[in-house]
């Protein structure tokens, strides 16, 4: 898979607009649910939040808007740390080949222009 800017794609779900640099996180939008008691919560924990909970639109989202990377890095971290199981760690891997499946589709497509 080629390694593609996500954050170019302007893929927002939710129609957040707001990212980790700003003060409120795309993934503290009510529609996720992650930052319901929270929502000044930064962008890492929720995302990590919604890794463990497998919450695909969550993910899609914060991959859109932080990268691919940044989705992986959190994963990491949440092995790294023990919070999540080789199960999990697989249906994660599923979900993330998905999405950069769509973003590559996309750009193919031309919906997108990768900036890479």
């Amino acid at each position: 898979m080629s390694n593609i800017d996500v954050k170019s794609l302007n893929v927002h779900p939710s129609g957040a607009t707001e990212n980790a640099t700003t003060s409120i996180a795309a993934l503290a939008h009510p529609r996720f649910g992650l930052a319901s008691m929270n929502p000044h919560a930064k962008e890492d924990v929720l995302l990590r939040n919604a890794l463990l909970q497998g919450r695909f639109y969550a993910i899609l989202e914060s991959a859109a808007v932080d990268g691919i990377g940044f989705v992986r890095a959190q994963m990491q971290q949440l092995q790294k740390n023990g919070d999540i199981d080789a199960e999990r760690v697989v249906k994660l891997e599923r979900i993330i080949r998905s999405i950069e499946r769509g973003f590559a589709l996309a750009i193919a497509e031309g919906a997108v222009h990768d900036s890479t």
